[in-house]
């Protein structure tokens, strides 16, 4: 009698993680990444050379979207390596980068403002500023009775507006005049951009008050009436005056 053997052949039909290549991210710290979804048929065993990033160093299954660490002052990077089972698939890897938060750095302020009454300041003050990872614009707003700009010859306006490159604005100079007032005033500059604290630079002016002379009443007197002394009051020191009719 014929035997009649059946050979039953399984083909693994799990899909090489070469096949679908992973993208690189890059996020800063506090972000939270992509979730990493490999594709079907199979599981994935992976590992993380770097669980500083805010991921553990290993894991089967998808990668779930998690929120990245980086609390230095330099970019950290962890390299992911992933193999699909039973392991006889080569692996592949991708990295996720974390940059650090956005960083504003500001100078201390110098100079010196001082106007005379009635005219715009022709001293100004002055501090620098500079940012890293930055992920939109810088905002520097003036307070009431000053303004900001870029040079000292240049138009002051009461906001300024900077645009990183590639997240870093160079050192960049702001100058602050003052509006004038017949008073000392001072405020607080606000430089902003988004993931950053608020950051606060005092200014203050002086403007140098024309002096006045309070108004006196008319006078009548007769001939060879003896005229007593006239004393002027106000705000200044001295005070010089001139007379119509000599005779």
């Amino acid at each position: 009698m014929n035997k009649i053997l059946t050979l039953i052949i399984v083909f693994n039909f799990c899909l090489s993680v070469n096949l679908v290549a992973q993208t690189n991210q890059t996020v800063r710290n506090g972000a939270v990444t992509n979730a990493v979804n490999f594709p079907g048929g199979c599981s994935y065993t992976w590992t993380n050379d770097n669980p500083a990033v805010g991921l553990p160093s290993g894991g089967i299954g998808d990668i779930p979207a998690f929120t990245a660490v980086n609390t230095g002052s330099t970019p950290i990077t962890a390299t992911i390596k992933a193999t699909p089972l039973p392991g006889s698939c080569s692996p592949i890897t991708f990295t996720i980068t974390v940059n650090p938060a956005p960083s504003l750095t500001i100078s201390p302020i110098s100079g010196d403002i001082f106007a005379c009454s009635g005219s715009a300041s022709s001293t100004a003050q002055q501090f620098e500023i500079s940012g890293t990872y930055l992920t939109g614009d810088i905002s520097v707003s003036a307070p009431n009775r000053f303004a900001v700009g870029t040079t000292l010859d240049g138009g002051f306006s009461s906001v300024l507006h900077f645009t990183p490159v590639n997240g870093t604005l160079g050192v960049t100079t702001v100058y602050v005049r003052g509006i004038p007032s017949n008073t000392i005033i001072s405020g607080n500059i606000a430089i902003t951009s988004p993931g950053t604290s608020t950051k606060y630079v005092s200014v203050s002016a002086f403007t140098d008050v024309t002096p006045k002379a309070n108004a006196l009443p008319n006078l009548k007197f007769k001939a060879g009436d003896r005229v007593g002394d006239i004393a002027f009051l106000g705000t200044a020191d001295k005070y010089r005056w001139t007379n119509s009719t000599p005779a």
